[in-house]
């Protein structure tokens, strides 16, 4: 047995109802070959039957099911003749599938250790063992009030006013490399600069995207982040605002519907409908809504639809949800009009005055 057992292991019922090989063999034949993957996830090497360094007898894997010698035989010798299993160069059973998953693991494992898988890695990357350390504010402060000072406080992606009392804001004052620490830049000054929270997030963590790509943007690029204009306050015009630009609505229904699903968990259908809806309960105002999702996600609301709801109707002014009927909405409407006190209203009927109760 393996000195390092692992206390799982991947299993696809899809795959093992689909393999005709196994399909083919009879349900003993298929049982037993179920209880011989459990002793090859123990075993050293990986996917194969040994025990305690060799490979058992038929006699022996009889005395390890509990079955009789005759049953385990014929239960082999069918597993072998419909191709479920080999064997290797000493004789000993193995699974194919478990030895394949084990030498892709263990090449992950060493790809992790020196950065990343060199197939997929861009070809200008810094080998992880020889880049400098992530920069941190606290350690550097120095150097933090000059790439303030160079910034003068407002961001070098989208020219927002940044504040570095609040960390947690999307306009907070963050440091970006503008050549990434993944494909050789330093934490020296003149690789840093001063963007806000919210463009920093925007880049992500990617590190073939360079920093300096951004410095050429232009204003219709920088108008496609919604959660980083002014934070100030959450009002909207109402119905009568402009209708927001087409980058901004367009930036909505990508980066704010990918934030919508990670915090509601919801599919990419019903979080479209979602958002539509609270594009409508805000009067079309896509900064609003953009707004509201960033702080939503940031904030970790409990009830990120609620509260975004409520947001909506204190910015706007009204309910959420008004002028959309509901299932249900025609019986809340008989139920209040029967709890209301009758209203008298005049009229005429037949020529003659007649009080009319609603």
């Amino acid at each position: 047995m393996s000195d390092r057992r692992q206390p799982w292991m991947k299993w696809y019922p899809a795959d093992w109802r689909a393999d005709p090989c196994l399909r083919m063999c009879s349900l003993a034949a298929r049982g037993l070959w179920m209880e011989l993957l459990g002793f090859m996830h123990e075993a050293e090497p990986y996917g194969h039957l040994v025990i305690g360094g060799r490979a058992p007898t038929v006699p022996q894997i009889a005395a390890l099911v509990g079955v009789d010698a005759k049953t385990v035989a014929a239960a082999l010798a069918e597993l072998e003749g419909s191709g479920v299993c080999s064997r290797d160069e000493d004789g000993r059973l193995l699974s194919r599938r478990m030895v394949r998953d084990k030498a892709r693991a263990d090449a992950a494992v060493v790809n992790g250790r020196a950065g990343g898988n060199p197939n997929l890695m861009a070809p200008d990357l810094t080998p992880r063992q020889a880049r400098q350390s992530r920069f941190k504010h606290r350690d550097n402060p120095t150097k933090v009030a000059a790439v303030w000072e160079a910034c003068g406080g407002i961001c070098c992606d989208c020219g927002v006013p940044m504040q570095r009392d609040r960390s947690n804001a999307p306009d907070a004052f963050t440091i970006d490399h503008i050549t990434p620490i993944a494909r050789g830049g330093t934490n020296e000054v003149d690789n840093l600069r001063g963007v806000c929270r919210a463009c920093n997030f925007a880049k992500g963590v990617n590190p073939t995207r360079s920093s300096a790509d951004n410095l050429h943007q232009t204003d219709a690029d920088k108008a496609q982040k919604p959660e980083a204009r002014d934070t100030s306050s959450l009002r909207s015009d109402g119905p009568s605002a402009a209708p927001p630009a087409p980058d901004v609505r367009t930036a909505l229904f990508t980066e704010g519907l990918a934030r919508l699903m990670r915090i509601t968990g919801k599919p990419d259908r019903p979080a479209r409908s979602l958002l539509g809806r609270f594009l409508s309960d805000a009067a079309d105002d896509a900064a609003l809504v953009g707004r509201l999702l960033f702080e939503a996600e940031q904030h970790r609301k409990a009830s990120p639809v609620a509260w975004i709801e409520g947001q909506i109707g204190l910015a706007t002014g009204r309910a959420p949800g008004r002028g959309r009927a509901g299932p249900t909405d025609g019986i809340g409407d008989a139920l209040r009009r029967m709890a209301s006190p009758p209203r008298f209203h005049g009229a005429t009927v037949d020529g003659r005055a007649e009080e009319v109760v609603l």
